[in-house]
């Protein structure tokens, strides 16, 4: 049913862009489906097939979201948003929802710089693939929203790997309710672990 989804999706793109050309509109006007479908085949292959099914389960959502962050903001030619534009959609978004202030998606001093808004990935093969979108075109609506969903994720997984380390060096188990005391022992170290930005699995 999936398959057959798509392929009508990609279908009334087709006949959207041959209309559009009649009209004398050029295709960059159009949603580009095919694109919007390759980005989440190359995060697939970067990150697994979990993954690709998280953030499809919230894109409509986070589009939704972001919707009227980006109608507000100065566009491309193509309709697209520019990096630090990006970047401050981003800010905004994370600010709003969670109250996090991410690592390179805030202002440098008073000025939002050009700088990718993607560098908060690191260096790999998942940054390289949001690069290549963001420095071919810009940044549409569909890819602020698979950027988004792939921090969060990204975040999310962070988050739950230092818990379970933390536990493990602690000797607690993850599988058994724990008492009062042993649960702010958790919190005590999970947050040390945090603030000091160590690695709490390498204690013994």
């Amino acid at each position: 049913l999936a398959h057959l989804f798509m392929v009508l999706a990609l279908a009334s793109a087709v006949q959207q862009t041959s209309a559009s050309a009649f009209r004398g509109k050029t295709p960059v006007d159009e949603p580009d489906l095919f694109q919007d479908i390759a980005i989440l085949d190359q995060l697939e292959e970067a990150l697994g097939a979990s993954h690709r099914r998280a953030t499809e389960q919230r894109i409509w959502s986070l589009s939704k979201s972001l919707s009227s962050i980006f109608r507000a903001l100065p566009k491309t030619d193509r309709g697209t948003v520019s990096a630090a534009t990006a970047r401050y959609a981003i800010h905004r978004f994370f600010h709003g929802r969670h109250g996090w202030q991410v690592k390179g998606m805030t202002a440098g001093g008073q000025m939002w710089s050009s700088s990718s808004p993607v560098s908060t990935l690191g260096s790999g093969s998942v940054r390289d693939i949001f690069e290549e979108r963001l420095g071919a075109r810009g940044f549409d609506l569909h890819d602020l929203a698979v950027l988004v969903a792939t921090l969060e994720k990204l975040i999310h997984s962070e988050v739950v790997e230092r818990l379970e380390a933390t536990y493990k060096t602690l000797g607690k188990p993850l599988d058994r309710k724990l008492d009062k005391h042993s649960v702010l022992d958790i919190i005590d170290a999970y947050m040390a672990s945090w603030l000091a930005r160590y690695d709490i699995s390498q204690m013994s």
